[in-house]
């Protein structure tokens, strides 16, 4: 039978890959460092709590479905990453939703896998800050419009998203979007 790991004193920094593949793994709102790749296998659960999860390393994929409290990822050297678009993978982040890339140095967000588009989603009421990004089959749908800032292109075949300067009002009739 799976079991469960918890981060019980201090947060983790790991240089290799995350692979949740049975069980839970539960973060105890302690903050995790990822050097290499996550999978979240479905037959795994991860318990973000308010935990922040950083993606630090060069080329990360990010499969499997996660729901992320607060998800980084920030580089000052051109790098790729790569969302799951197997079945029905969803990257869900309820709190903040974090990827920078640099002047110069564009940080390239592309699908890996058969289906078109990867499902990445901020919930409602989520912060964002999206900068220096080229985004390719990137599907947004059902959570927060996102907004890809300073530097950011639309490679093409997105869903929920929109780049550059770009003006959202909202009359405050209906929710937080």
């Amino acid at each position: 039978a799976a079991g469960t790991i918890q981060l019980t004193t201090n947060p983790i920094d790991i240089n290799n890959n995350f692979t949740n593949s049975a069980g839970t793994f539960t973060t105890n709102n302690l903050n995790m460092t990822v050097g290499k790749d996550w999978n979240n296998d479905p037959a795994a659960t991860f318990t973000a709590g308010t935990s922040t999860v950083t993606f630090d390393g060069a080329n990360q994929s990010i499969l499997g479905s996660t729901t992320f409290y607060n998800f980084s990822k920030i580089t000052t050297s051109a790098d790729n990453l790569y969302f799951s678009a197997n079945n029905t993978d969803l990257q869900l982040v309820t709190h903040s939703f974090t990827m920078q890339g640099a002047a110069g140095n564009i940080l390239t967000i592309e699908k890996t896998g058969p289906n078109a588009q990867a499902n990445i989603r901020l919930q409602a009421g989520g912060a964002q800050l999206f900068t220096y990004l080229d985004v390719y089959n990137s599907n947004a749908s059902g959570g927060n419009l996102l907004i890809g800032r300073t530097g950011s292109t639309n490679g093409g075949n997105n869903t929920n998203w929109v780049f550059g300067n770009t003006t959202i009002t909202w009359d405050g009739s209906d929710d937080t979007d």
